[in-house]
């Protein structure tokens, strides 16, 4: 059985077939399915339509019922294999050489993609989290600004509610070091983390469910908000990254520091 590997994208689906070199494109993952006239192996990252969770559920079915046997590689092994094998990503077509490059060496990590149907609470709550995260992200006000050019500036609703949360929290400069490298940039708290784990909080009753809503764990389910802590935060504080707390923290340390921002936003959810 032939094994494609993909490596996903909004609008573009970058994949190799085999041990074959020639990548191909394709525009959605249904589009893959629909080249795919026999049943093959599938391996591909574990964020695959993550931002639509029923449209993620249906690509998943349709690839079963085809007989396709579809598998994923953890959500952050990416990074750190082609880390392990001295690459720099600079595109896509690298990513997905090394997604297969971590199936064939290290198959064990290898696991089925979840699948979450509309009536499971973590998938309401996580719809309803991303909807108002990206209310707050579409929604801007105009203010004077008489010594900018157009006399006027746009204030986002996203930051105003982060700034709001951070004047809410400890000083960032009284925080422990690790606390710093995990919430923010060694000056502020990060006001992308902030928002994220503002909504992600208001829809948890428990530290779990935050971290399911999160993705604070390998095979975490994919979301705006998932990406908005490891892309936006995680990503600039792991080792070998670029920045002022660069490689000051674990992963262990970011969840730890994750874990107390829940807890203290979690006395305001009032505020959320």
């Amino acid at each position: 059985m032939d094994t494609i590997y993909f490596d996903w994208g909004r609008g573009k689906v970058t994949t190799l077939l085999n041990d074959s070199d020639h990548i191909v494109y394709y525009r959605s993952v249904d589009e893959l399915l629909d080249s795919l006239t026999e049943p093959h192996n599938i391996v591909s990252e574990a964020t695959f339509e993550s931002y639509e969770p029923t449209t993620r559920a249906k690509v998943i079915e349709r690839a079963r019922a085809a007989g396709h046997n579809w598998l994923t590689t953890p959500n952050r092994q990416t990074g750190r294999h082609r880390l392990a094998m001295g690459i720099e990503k600079k595109t896509d077509e690298i990513d997905v050489t090394v997604i297969r490059h971590l199936a064939q060496t290290q198959p064990r990590c290898l696991k089925a993609p979840n699948v979450r149907g509309d009536s499971d609470p973590v998938v309401i709550a996580l719809r309803a989290a991303n909807t108002e995260l990206r209310d707050l992200r579409r929604t801007y006000r105009m203010v004077e600004a008489p010594r900018t050019a157009l006399g006027f500036k746009t204030i986002g609703a996203k930051d105003e509610y982060a700034e709001y949360l951070a004047s809410t929290l400890p000083e960032y400069s009284t925080l422990p070091a690790y606390l710093q490298a995990a919430l923010g940039n060694g000056d502020k708290y990060s006001l992308v983390l902030l928002a994220a784990a503002g909504k992600a909080a208001k829809f948890s009753n428990s530290r779990s469910e935050f971290e399911q809503l999160t993705g604070l764990y390998a095979h975490g389910y994919p979301s705006q908000i998932r990406s908005d802590f490891h892309h936006w935060r995680w990503r600039f504080a792991r080792p070998g990254a670029k920045g002022k707390l660069a490689g000051q923290i674990t992963l262990s340390e970011f969840r730890k520091g994750c874990r107390w921002l829940y807890h203290r936003l979690d006395e305001r959810r009032d505020v959320l």
